[in-house]
């Protein structure tokens, strides 16, 4: 199943999801961004339907958008990525400098979403 699942249920329930496992699911994202951010490539499409989990352990998936970010072709890279409510501001303001702080910027929605089971930033039109 997916976060996006988890939270779904969690909703449909009227409950939360305790603390520990919004920190044990967080700190495992950050470890898998950890993995991939040190062999130079950044997910760029990070959200809770593309986090797995199963028995509490935590799996990134869709890497279909992934890309091995290098300051020299900085130039080329495009600001479509990114699902809308987890897009960072550089990539709303479509910058095409961007670097691995776009994942960052993503788990901290889903951080968000994980605590109050909706999107921080909502929205149904592309931009500002």
């Amino acid at each position: 199943m997916s976060l996006e699942d988890v939270i779904k249920d969690l909703d449909s329930k009227r409950d939360f999801l305790p603390m520990h496992s919004i920190k044990q699911f967080t700190a495992q994202i950050f470890n898998g961004l950890k993995n991939m951010h040190e062999l130079g490539i950044a997910h760029r499409d990070l959200k809770p339907e593309n986090i797995l989990l199963k028995d509490k352990e935590i799996k990134i998936c869709d890497v279909g958008s992934s890309k091995i970010l290098d300051r020299s072709d900085a130039h080329m890279n495009t600001p479509y990525v990114v699902s809308r409510y987890y897009r960072a501001p550089e990539l709303i303001l479509a910058c095409n400098k961007y670097d691995f702080s776009i994942d960052v910027w993503a788990v901290g929605c889903i951080l968000f979403e994980l605590i109050t089971k909706t999107p921080m930033f909502p929205g149904d039109a592309e931009g500002i």
